[in-house]
């Protein structure tokens, strides 16, 4: 298990006016939700690593100093490994990834997790299940009133 450090307060970069935010999160190794998280916007050039000035700053020993370069490049989010145990992705060490909108990665086969999301597309995806969802509710049965059985004569809940 690593020891990390997610006492280092986050630094949030606004987007501009082009930008697609995203989110990087850092996740516990045990449970697997987010401990610290990290936005950026289109126009950043995110360093993941263990040295102070790090857009991602992880203190933890498997990490290296400059781990991963997080860039936007034509359209899409590259990730590229720069230390010394590599990137991890799909149980498969990685040189250069293209990162889907939603995507884990690992610094290192025994590192941390860091779980990748573009939000203006996570949003998207979610807003077109829902509707999805509320469509395949019009066709269900309404449900019958609640009744409740000591209920007083006239009275219903």
């Amino acid at each position: 298990m690593s020891n990390l450090d997610s006492s280092v307060p986050t630094e949030d970069t606004p987007p501009n006016a082009t930008g697609a935010l995203i989110s990087l999160r850092l996740l516990d190794a045990v449970q697997g939700h987010a401990i610290q998280t990290w936005n950026f916007d289109r126009n950043a050039v995110v360093q993941i690593g263990r040295l102070e000035d790090s857009a991602v700053m992880i203190c933890d020993p498997l990490v290296s100093r400059v781990h991963a370069t997080l860039k936007h490049v034509d359209g899409h989010w590259e990730l590229v490994s720069h230390g010394k145990h590599g990137v991890i992705v799909n149980d498969r060490r990685v040189e250069t990834v293209r990162l889907n909108h939603e995507m884990t990665f690992r610094l290192g086969p025994k590192g941390p997790t860091l779980a990748f999301i573009e939000l203006e597309r996570a949003a998207k995806e979610a807003k077109r299940q829902l509707q999805e969802l509320f469509e395949q509710s019009k066709h269900l049965a309404p449900l019958p009133p609640i009744r409740r059985p000591n209920a007083p004569p006239g009275r219903q809940d």
